[in-house]
C-alpha cells in the first residue's frame, strides 16, 4: 500500500516480505528520492546489522533491569514469532527495513529512523502489567498462535500470506 502526498509517500510494508523490500526498491528506481525513513531506532537498526550475537545470562539481566521482567518477556515473545515467521516464509525478519537502508547508503540519500527507542516502549509496557499478567498472556499468546502458524491450512496462515 502507497501513500502519496505531496512530495512524501509512505510505503505500508511488511517486516517478513520479500515484496516489501521489491516494493521499496521499484518505487526509489521510478521516482526521485532524497530522503529514506525506516520504522526502527538507531539501536535496533545495529542490531540488524550485528545479526544473533548469541545468548548470555549477564545479557539477559542487563535487558529485565533495563525493560523489566515483563517488558523483557514481551521482546522474547517477538523476536520469537519473527524468528518462526522468517523459517516459515524463508526470508530475515527486517528485510524491508534492510533493503531500505541499504538502498540509501548505497545512492547516498539521507537516512533517518523514525521510530521511537523500542526499550522506551517495552518500560513503559513493564509499567502497565503486572508479571502476574504478563505470565498469564504470553503462554496462551505462543500456543494459540502457533497453533495456528504452523497449520499451512489455517485461516490465520492464509491471511498471513507474507509473501504478498
Amino acid at each position: 500500500m502507497k501513500l502519496t502526498i505531496e512530495n512524501i509517500t509512505l510505503i505500508g510494508t511488511n517486516h517478513v516480505s520479500e515484496a516489501s523490500g521489491t516494493e521499496i526498491i521499484e518505487h526509489c528506481k521510478d521516482n526521485p528520492v532524497d530522503i529514506v525513513c525506516v520504522e526502527l531506532d538507531e539501536k535496533r537498526y545495529k542490531r540488524i546489522h550485528q545479526g544473533d550475537t548469541g545468548f548470555s545470562i549477564e545479557d539477559m539481566q542487563k535487558h529485565i533491569e533495563q525493560l523489566g521482567l515483563p517488558g523483557y518477556l514481551l521482546s522474547m515473545v517477538i523476536a520469537f514469532f519473527q524468528r518462526v515467521l522468517a523459517i516459515l516464509f524463508n526470508i530475515k525478519p527486517g528485510h524491508d527495513m534492510i533493503t531500505a537502508t541499504e538502498y540509501a547508503k548505497k545512492e547516498n540519500k539521507k537516512l533517518f529512523f523514525i521510530d521511537q527507542d523500542a526499550e522506551l516502549t517495552l518500560r513503559r509496557f513493564s509499567h502497565q502489567f503486572t508479571l502476574e499478567e504478563a505470565l498469564a498472556i504470553f503462554p496462551k499468546m505462543v500456543v494459540y498462535s502457533l497453533s495456528d502458524l504452523v497449520n499451512k491450512d489455517s485461516a490465520l496462515f492464509t491471511m498471513l500470506d507474507l509473501r504478498k
